[in-house]
């Protein structure tokens, strides 16, 4: 998985911005890509974990264990 960022230009003028999360996969020979989700409606910092994520997703366990001293159970 990966994400996609692009920006174009409408005819008015006005500049649109796409970021989407997709997978690329193989049919046959050819590759392909599949849109998973689009992100455009997410915050900066929901991006940033994403992204974060997406880079380590080798150690993902080791990644919960980095901020578990901050995390507190809510009231019931």
């Amino acid at each position: 998985m990966h994400i996609v960022r692009s920006k174009f230009t409408g005819d008015s003028g006005r500049i649109y911005q796409t970021i989407l999360l997709r997978e690329s996969y193989r049919e046959r020979k050819k590759v392909k890509k599949r849109t998973v989700v689009n992100l455009i409606k997410c915050s900066e910092n929901e991006m940033a974990a994403i992204e974060f994520a997406l880079r380590h997703k080798a150690n993902l366990t080791e990644l919960g264990l980095i901020n578990d001293s901050k995390i507190t159970g809510g009231l019931s």
